[in-house]
């Protein structure tokens, strides 16, 4: 009888999480169903169309990033118009960083301080920084990336002020020639996390995730926000704070903001465990409460957010799908009853489906049917994320190596 309580459960969480993630993907395809390729996606017109003039902040908060800042601040630059500023938080510095801004042409603050270390404090304290000339809005930019478009940044801005609320653009990782299984699988899961499901949740009239680049904020939202901690997902935090106070954050997919992956594996893993134990705690402890606050408030922008966020990374979703059709057999061997293993196919079904037309829609030029044969080497690697999650989950924020100059999108 408990058994089949747990089972029960497990199977109506699971059930949800996969329709939700179904839901995303078809309200996608169906935004976009005449476009052939992410850059025709994101070219629909949008709002920030519209000719608002504004003053805007690019706030680059950077801690030993010599290799790419002066890349990053060459194109920014071509980026500005005179409505715009750059300010450069040089946070705990050991290299030339703050040297090459200042030659570049950005304002640059010098913050040291090791026991308070992490990208909000640094955003805090250029914030502070700004709130003696405060501009119209204040768009958050990564040191390692570079818009798509010189018209994107502006664009960017007069959304933001346009809408009153935080607008999030297209955040795109590049794709290089000489990539294996394991990256192909990433740029994939990237693809679904931070453009398809955001596409979805813009087509269905809800708010979209924040992605920790490209984010522009109206300076009367970010402000007083409170982002001074060493979160491992400021981002994700933020976006949920806002949310819960009835500015919730907008997806844009006609601005398009480009980075890479980490070269380096160890990078690679540092970065993914980051993200990815910093969702399952919020998943776990910050969700359920949320939620009820939400719900009770009528926010119906902020339960659509947390619903978002409810649903776990892919590679878990995947093998929870797996888990549960494993448990399900079973279950069905044991009483009889094959309502457990019908719900394990009709779970199965929808997830299998969503990912194919998700492949097909933004990744069939990518991962090819061969690539499939190396997923086992992803999987491993993304199953050590987790069992580190249980035995030693990251805490506080650590800087993700770079390898790489910032190139072109």
């Amino acid at each position: 009888m408990i058994i089949n309580i747990l089972l029960g459960l497990f199977t109506a969480l699971l059930a949800a999480w996969v329709a939700i993630f179904a839901l995303q993907i078809l309200a996608a395809l169906r935004a976009c169903q005449r476009g052939d390729s992410i850059s025709q996606l994101a070219a629909e017109p949008t709002d920030a169309d519209k000719n608002v003039h504004c003053s805007y902040a690019v706030l680059i908060p950077a801690h030993d990033e010599a290799k790419v800042i002066g890349a990053t601040l060459d194109a920014l630059n071509e980026s500005l118009d005179s409505r715009g500023r750059i300010v450069v938080v040089a946070d705990n510095c050991s290299d030339a960083t703050a040297a090459i801004a200042r030659a570049a042409g950005a304002e640059v603050i010098e913050r040291f301080n090791t026991d308070l270390r992490g990208k909000g404090f640094a955003l805090d304290c250029g914030l502070r920084h700004l709130a003696a000339q405060a501009p119209d809005v204040v768009v958050v930019f990564d040191a390692d990336c570079q818009f798509a478009a010189a018209a994107d940044l502006p664009a960017l801005a007069e959304a933001a002020l346009n809408s009153g609320r935080p607008v999030q653009a297209h955040y795109a990782m590049r794709v290089r020639g000489d990539e294996g299984t394991t990256r192909k699988v990433d740029h994939f899961a990237w693809r679904i996390k931070n453009f398809l499901r955001p596409l979805g949740m813009r087509y269905l009239g809800m708010p979209c995730q924040l992605m920790g680049t490209g984010m522009a904020f109206p300076w009367s939202q970010i402000a007083n926000a409170q982002i001074a901690s060493d979160d491992i997902v400021e981002d994700m935090s933020l976006g949920l704070a806002l949310a819960m106070q009835g500015t919730a954050p907008l997806f844009l997919p006609s601005a398009t903001v480009c980075s890479d992956f980490p070269d380096q594996a160890s990078a690679r893993t540092s970065q993914r465990s980051r993200w990815e134990h910093g969702h399952m705690q919020t998943i776990l402890f910050v969700i359920p409460p949320l939620l009820g606050k939400a719900l009770l408030r009528r926010n119906g922008a902020a339960a659509g957010l947390l619903a978002d966020l409810s649903v776990p990374p892919l590679t878990l979703l995947v093998l929870l799908v797996a888990v549960h059709g494993s448990l399900s057999v079973l279950a069905t061997l044991l009483t009889g009853w094959l309502g457990w293993a019908a719900f394990a196919v009709a779970i199965w079904l929808a997830l299998g489906l969503s990912l194919s037309l998700a492949w097909h829609r933004v990744a069939r030029e990518i991962i090819g049917f061969r690539d499939l044969l190396g997923i086992a080497e992803y999987l491993c690697g993304k199953l050590q994320i987790y069992a580190s999650f249980l035995f030693g989950r990251q805490k506080t924020w650590v800087r993700t190596e770079r390898y790489r100059q910032a190139e072109d999108c």
